[in-house]
C-alpha cells in the first residue's frame, strides 16, 4: 500500500463527454481545491515511500490537529492531511473534524455536517469515496458517490463503472 496513491484523479470519456473523477478513501477538507487535494495527498505519498516511512507511520495516528491550516508542518501536517483523506466523516464550517462519530447522517452533532455537504471540489469533479458504511451508499448529492456499502460487515460490495455511473453490487 505504500506505493498506492491516496487520491486518484482521472479524466475519462463518458456518455456525457469528458468527466473528471476523484477517487478518495474517505473525503477531503471543504476548503481544498481539487489540485490542493492532489498536492497534499502527494506529500503523504512521499512520506510513505521515503526511507523514513516508519517515522511517518509512528506519528500518523492521532485526532489532532482537528483542523487544516496551511501553516501546519512536520508530523502534524502529515497527520492532518491523512485524517482528512482517510478518516473524515463530519466537519464544521471551518473544517474542524469530528473523528469519533461513525454513524450515519442523523448522528451529526450540532454545527457539523458530512464533508460532502460543503461546496468544494464536487463542483469540479465527480467524487467516489468509501470509509463510511453507515451511509449504505447514499449521499443524496449529484456527483458524490459513497461506495462503502458494508462488505466487511457482511453486506454488499459496491463498484461503479465510470463511463455511465452504473453501480454494481456483489453480495458476500
Amino acid at each position: 500500500m505504500r506505493n498506492k496513491p491516496l487520491a486518484h484523479f482521472d479524466c475519462i470519456d463518458t456518455e456525457n463527454g469528458h468527466e473528471d473523477f476523484l477517487m478518495i478513501h474517505a473525503g477531503v477538507a471543504p476548503s481544498w481545491s481539487l489540485q490542493k487535494t492532489l498536492d497534499l495527498a502527494a506529500e503523504v505519498e512521499l512520506a510513505l515511500q521515503g526511507k523514513d516511512y516508519r517515522k511517518y507511520l509512528k506519528n500518523m495516528y492521532g485526532d489532532e490537529p482537528i483542523r487544516w491550516h496551511d501553516e501546519l508542518n512536520g508530523k502534524e501536517r502529515l497527520r492532518t492531511i491523512t485524517n482528512y483523506l482517510t478518516r473524515i466523516r463530519f466537519c464544521d464550517d471551518i473544517g474542524s473534524l469530528r473523528l469519533d462519530i461513525k454513524e450515519g447522517l442523523c448522528a451529526a452533532p450540532s454545527g457539523f455536517k458530512p464533508w460532502f455537504e460543503y461546496e468544494n471540489i464536487s463542483s469540479k469533479a465527480t467524487i467516489l469515496f468509501g470509509h463510511w458504511a453507515a451511509l449504505e451508499g447514499r449521499t443524496d448529492k449529484q456527483r458524490v458517490y459513497a461506495l462503502d456499502t458494508g462488505y466487511v460487515w457482511g453486506r454488499e460490495l459496491t463498484l461503479m463503472r465510470l463511463e455511465d455511473h452504473c453501480l454494481y453490487t456483489i453480495t458476500k
